[in-house]
């Protein structure tokens, strides 16, 4: 969990869903803190704001598979050195 939380540099994904109308569930996002009030978004500013949502989602999910891939280069590396020693 550390390395997720060092990857997307200990920022939730659901804050930042949270920040949406209806993306959550009421009762989770009301568990959610925020230093300020959020915006309400509407109309083109809301399409907007999804927008960028969707492209900061695609970049974790990027960042997370990154981290995966590299942990399971890791493995294999350690499999291969015990073999060798």
């Amino acid at each position: 969990m550390w390395a997720f939380c060092l990857c997307l540099g200990e920022l939730d994904p659901s804050h930042v869903i949270g920040l949406y109308p209806n993306l959550l569930p009421e009762d989770f996002r009301k568990q959610l803190d925020y230093p300020d009030a959020l915006p309400d978004l509407d109309g083109a500013e809301l399409e907007r704001g999804i927008l960028s949502l969707i492209d900061y989602l695609t970049e974790v999910s990027r960042s997370v598979e990154a981290l995966m891939s590299f942990n399971e280069f890791l493995r294999i590396l350690e499999r291969r050195l015990k073999i060798q020693s």
